[in-house]
């Protein structure tokens, strides 16, 4: 999985090779889920506008596995 831009400001682009259904989650650095989505392409644009400044995780789930990573939002 791919994040971009990295810091963020209104939209974080997500990328993945597999173009099957997964789902998306949002997270605080404490932890506290935000946003929880199916997604079923490859390339998804999250909007983030609402998500105040500072850290978060975004975790990809596909039948491929589970992938974790932060990114900032500024």
């Amino acid at each position: 999985m791919s994040i971009d831009p990295n810091p963020i400001q209104n939209n974080l682009l997500i990328e993945f090779e597999d173009s099957n259904e997964a789902t998306i989650e949002i997270f605080t650095e404490n932890g506290q889920l935000l946003m929880l989505k199916t997604i079923t392409s490859s390339q998804n644009n999250i909007n983030t506008s609402n998500l105040q400044t500072g850290m978060y995780w975004v975790k990809l789930t596909s039948n491929k596995g589970t992938t974790t990573k932060k990114f900032i939002k500024n």
